[in-house]
């Protein structure tokens, strides 16, 4: 996209945010999901279409379900590291915390713009039923955000890595050797390429176990890509990321190209068809009627979510690391087809 304002980016960026928000409202109210915390964060009655609603199921599910598993394989190993990147108004560590998969010695760093994180801390704040979820009723004020023992709300801009790392190892003092596992959703799309890999080998090169969990666009030259891509940058946002990384080939050599040994890609279609149960699907598909199964499809072939894993061999021995791969990992029932259709 040319000749956009950075503020003007920046700010269509942020409103992002509070559409995915809404969308999970929408979602939960109808059924599709149980989440008692995202009502606090709306302040509108606004509809989703049903195709928008069981997306929104397909794509927290997808990423709750692999925190879930991250948490679980990583038990034997002391305290856990998760980071959410341009969280938003996200409730997935009040909805660990109600699950009991966060422990007491475990970390959740969410980071945001700080007119984001302001306003969350603001709302967490403002409710007690938040605060005894996180452990306490006591938040230090740190970094346009809070901070308690389990939890680190901290505002900064995502492309300015040396702030971000300052933020991550000064402030929160997370452990470059307790296992890691870095979120990112609908974040790097919006970014400049080179800023958003610089991210990704932070990590790869800072933290001795890291995961990671990408969930983003995907194609976008093919007709129903182009027409997302025209969509998305008319209401003032840029998808350089995007058009630097068109495909899920391309997607799953650039983790590959800094170091995460382990990656697995996925069509969100693909996930929604092989990985989740028959139970499952029938249910959500007797909530509402959806008539557009093409655009459906063609939807969900347009958003991936990428997962992997990275442990230097002096950490565990590779037996060890491919047995935690395979706990990790989604068996698609047509993986072989997925792989072939990668570009």
């Amino acid at each position: 996209m040319k000749n956009v304002n950075w503020e003007t980016q920046r700010q269509a960026v942020q409103l992002t945010n509070l559409d995915a928000t809404i969308s999970k409202y929408c979602a939960v109210s109808k059924g599709y999901y149980s989440d008692p915390y995202i009502h606090l964060f709306v302040s509108t009655k606004e509809k989703r279409q049903p195709l928008i609603n069981r997306g929104t199921h397909a794509r927290v599910q997808a990423v709750q379900r692999l925190v879930e598993r991250f948490l679980q394989f990583t038990t034997p190993y002391g305290k856990r590291q998760i980071i959410n990147l341009g969280s938003g108004f996200d409730t997935l560590v009040f909805r660990l915390r109600e699950k009991e998969f966060l422990g007491q010695d475990d970390v959740f760093v969410e980071l945001d713009f700080p007119e984001i994180t302001r306003t969350k801390r603001q709302i967490i704040q403002q409710h007690p039923s938040l605060h005894s979820l996180l452990g306490t009723t006591s938040f230090q004020k740190v970094h346009d955000g809070l901070s308690c023992g389990v939890y680190s709300l901290i505002g900064v801009n995502l492309e300015q890595i040396e702030r971000v790392s300052y933020l991550l190892e000064k402030v929160c003092q997370l452990s470059p050797d307790s296992p890691t596992l870095v979120i990112s959703e609908c974040v790097f799309t919006y970014m400049e390429p080179q800023n958003a890999d610089q991210i990704i080998q932070y990590f790869s090169s800072t933290f001795s176990f890291i995961s990671f969990i990408l969930f983003e666009l995907t194609f976008p030259t093919d007709p129903f890509g182009r027409q997302m891509v025209k969509n998305i940058e008319q209401r003032g946002c840029s998808l350089a990321s995007l058009s630097a990384y068109p495909t899920l080939k391309a997607q799953k050599e650039r983790f590959i190209q800094y170091g995460y040994s382990k990656v697995d890609i996925m069509s969100m279609y693909s996930f929604y068809e092989d990985v989740l149960d028959s139970e499952e699907k029938q249910r959500i598909e007797r909530l509402e009627l959806l008539d557009e199964l093409e655009e459906w499809r063609l939807l969900m072939q347009h958003y991936f979510l990428l997962y992997c894993l990275k442990v230097n061999n002096n950490t565990l021995k590779d037996s060890e690391v491919n047995c935690l791969w395979d706990s990790f990992r989604f068996i698609s029932k047509h993986r072989k087809v997925e792989e072939e259709s990668l570009s």
